[in-house]
């Protein structure tokens, strides 16, 4: 309580005060506490004095533990945390568990607590722990409490899934032989479209064909026309995390079909004069 100050009448007499009277608004939280005076000299003038305390609480709450008697994955850390984990086998999550923080506020108990993540994935509380599936991705995990005066403590922790796993590819065709078509120095195959997979997801398909024959495509094609010689396809997958997978077989194409000489007609020709033998020109053979 303040001490009230001395105060004297227009004649220099030291007046007494009556009081204090306390006047509260306080909530167990915050408000004021007001105390007054009243001053009355001999000819019953009177003067209040009030002095008042303000308590402002703006002190949000603040965790004390991170542990959990459950064993969780992740527990004893400290508010900021980062953690990084492969998603796991052929899937495109990871179930972990973590210790919900215990929390004290400067003026006594905490109102309520609640968590949000970045990505709107929700976590299932049992006790004192939160188990989720997190995704593939960051998610950030930020647990909130709040005090009396709606002041807000925040705490988070990171939880980072990476995909470390390639795509697959199922039915790659295997090596092709087979003759030229006629009349052509290539051939045409039809071919068996392999399947495409990921444990998350196949961002895009594409293929290659070096050799004798240079292709290219974004798909799997269903047929495709080679040179006569020997051609490579490779078919590759990729994943949105840039993990890829590819296949190849081998494509002979044979040029099995003979030659045909066109031959120049017969011709019949005089000796030189005066001897035994013709000198001239004969016609050309086309291969």
């Amino acid at each position: 309580q303040p001490t009230p100050p001395v105060v004297t009448d227009a004649c220099g007499n030291v007046l007494t005060p009556t009081g204090p009277n306390l006047g509260i608004n306080y909530n167990n939280c915050e408000g004021i506490y007001a105390y007054s005076w009243t001053y009355t000299d001999c000819e019953g003038n009177t003067s209040d004095w009030v002095y008042s305390y303000i308590i402002d609480n703006n002190t949000p709450p603040a965790v004390t533990n991170t542990s959990s008697s459950f064993d969780p994955d992740f527990e004893n850390y400290a508010c900021g945390a980062s953690y990084t984990f492969p998603a796991g086998q052929s899937s495109c999550i990871i179930n972990k568990s973590l210790a919900v923080p215990d929390w004290a506020d400067d003026c006594g108990a905490v109102v309520s607590t609640n968590y949000m993540t970045n990505n709107g994935i929700v976590l299932s509380q049992i006790g004192d722990i939160m188990i989720g599936n997190f995704p593939v991705g960051q998610t950030i995990v930020t647990f909130r409490a709040f005090d009396c005066a709606n002041n807000t403590g925040t705490c988070t922790i990171s939880i980072t899934v990476d995909d470390q796993q390639d795509p697959n590819i199922t039915g790659c065709p295997t090596t092709k032989l087979g003759n030229a078509d006629s009349g052509t120095c290539t051939k045409t195959f039809n071919l068996v479209v392999p399947t495409a997979s990921d444990n998350c997801s196949v961002e895009s398909v594409s293929y290659t064909v070096t050799g004798t024959t240079m292709l290219s495509g974004n798909e799997f094609p269903n047929e495709l026309t080679f040179n006569a010689g020997l051609s490579t396809v490779t078919y590759t997958v990729h994943d949105p995390a840039g993990n890829t997978t590819t296949c190849s077989f081998d494509v002979f194409v044979i040029d099995a079909q003979p030659l045909t000489i066109a031959c120049p007609a017969n011709t019949t020709v005089s000796t030189d004069a005066g001897i035994c033998t013709h000198t001239g020109t004969a016609g050309v053979f086309k291969v």
